[in-house]
């Protein structure tokens, strides 16, 4: 069906934002990257069309794991709009896949100063939690999971909250292209969902 879609859409001027969506969801990423590639040239991007742009790119950087690369798109994003907390998320997604595990803790934990309340940030904690693990900083980890029990009113994560307490202590993050789409069901007009 993806390929359908991509062969139907083709590579048409307007249509490079929807063709390097299909692409990426269809597991293309090299032809997603060239779509994002071709987009981000044009010079009729506003700002936050751009960071939302080099955010999606980023996410296709990091399928295709050019972390150097991606960590660039998604630091720039980041830069132009720090307080959007999926920008914040995938910066300190790549900052902690490149092994900058302090400085993926420090974005995170701003975004969860700024973003707490949403539910989206209950995720944010239990990424807190497995990097504080991996680092063997069990108290902390076990702090993000209190967190998260405060913040779930109706026992909703009960059941992951126990399961985080089994997990064994891992050094390096894994990251599929499943987590990765999660983010791509927002509201996918240019400048994204805050």
């Amino acid at each position: 069906l993806h390929e359908e879609a991509l062969l139907a859409i083709g590579d048409l001027g307007g249509q490079n934002f929807l063709y390097a969506m299909m692409a990426f969801q269809s597991g293309s990423f090299e032809n997603s990257r060239s779509a994002w590639d071709k987009l981000l040239e044009s010079k009729e991007l506003n700002l936050e069309e751009r960071a939302f742009a080099l955010f999606l790119r980023g996410q296709t950087l990091i399928q295709l794991q050019e972390f150097d690369s991606a960590h660039s798109d998604l630091e720039q994003a980041y830069s132009i709009e720090s307080t959007h907390f999926q920008y914040a998320f995938f910066f300190g997604t790549v900052l902690r896949l490149k092994g900058r595990e302090k400085q993926a803790a420090k974005v995170w934990r701003k975004a969860l100063k700024q973003h707490g309340d949403r539910l989206s940030s209950v995720e944010l904690h239990f990424e807190l939690s497995r990097l504080y693990r991996a680092s063997g900083q069990i108290a902390l980890a076990n702090a993000e999971l209190q967190r998260v029990t405060k913040k779930d009113k109706f026992r909703d994560y009960a059941l992951a909250v126990q399961l985080e307490h089994l997990r064994p202590q891992e050094t390096t993050p894994k990251l599929s292209p499943t987590n990765l789409q999660a983010f791509w069901t927002t509201p996918l007009s240019i400048g994204g969902a805050h």
